[in-house]
């Protein structure tokens, strides 16, 4: 799955959690979403009464006619009223009689934004939690135990929050899948680093302890990020020493005859 369509997905996610409680949404400064994924999902929401709602779709590159073609291929044929600006949104929310509920959506800020601002809207980590909530219910990448507790835990840790945002975890569940093509079990460790985290192979070797490790591995990046040139320098110098120390220990262990070599097993 592409990078828009998982967000369309977590957008939608959102949604679905607030969808019976509140009135208008507005979602701005996002980043770009595939539409007709969007539009597929949100017709799948138990309960969505199409013909309750308008949407505003800013800065999709699509006009109110293109709008209504997607949605119309996604069978929400009966959506009141669908429009490519925000200033649209806001005059709905005057007519309130015919535009009973309000779903705007932008790509970036798009004029017309201070007129939804009685709109109810999202956090950063709100969308990102979002996202990793529903990944939690994709079996591509719940197919194996410790994976999900893996999405569990970068859902629920407050120490963990300054990484998450709706674009990195989309970021990362796309690399996720691209190396599950050729390591399912490596393939969420291998992503890390769109997450702005080290690679870390033994991850899953205890699960009771993937929290404590991920924090681990952010406070080693910090250290990485924020330490000098010289201390850097001083700390490869160092590693350089104990391999050098190491290897020609193992030498005098293994002296070389000429039919063996460090290294080489040879037979006859």
């Amino acid at each position: 799955m592409k990078k828009d369509q998982i967000i369309a997905n977590a957008l939608v996610q959102w949604l679905s959690m607030h969808i019976n409680q509140k009135l208008d949404f507005a979602i701005i400064n996002l980043p770009k979403m595939d539409v007709q994924t969007f539009f597929k999902a949100i017709s799948e929401i138990e309960g969505f009464q199409q013909e309750e709602y308008s949407i505003a779709l800013a800065g999709y590159d699509l006009n109110s006619t293109e709008l209504r073609l997607c949605a119309n291929a996604a069978g929400l044929d009966r959506i009141f009223d669908l429009a490519d600006d925000f200033n649209s949104a806001g005059g709905w929310r005057n007519n309130r009689s015919k535009h009973k509920r309000i779903i705007a959506l932008s790509v970036g800020r798009q004029p017309g934004v201070h007129t939804l601002r009685h709109f109810y809207t999202p956090s950063s980590k709100e969308l990102a939690k979002a996202c990793l909530s529903w990944a939690l219910g994709r079996a591509e990448y719940t197919n194996i135990s410790v994976q999900k507790k893996l999405l569990s835990v970068l859902e629920n840790s407050s120490e963990l929050e300054n990484i998450i945002t709706l674009e990195a975890i989309a970021d990362y569940l796309v690399a996720w899948a691209i190396n599950s093509e050729n390591n399912p079990n490596d393939a969420p460790r291998k992503a890390l680093p769109y997450l702005g985290l080290l690679y870390d192979p033994q991850l899953f070797a205890d699960p009771g302890n993937i929290e404590s490790k991920l924090i681990s591995n952010l406070d080693m990046r910090n250290l990485i990020m924020d330490a000098s040139p010289s201390l850097i320098h001083n700390k490869r110098r160092s590693i350089l020493k104990i391999n050098s120390a190491y290897f020609g220990r193992i030498r005098t262990l293994i002296p070389e005859t000429s039919g063996q070599s460090f290294g080489i097993i040879r037979t006859a």
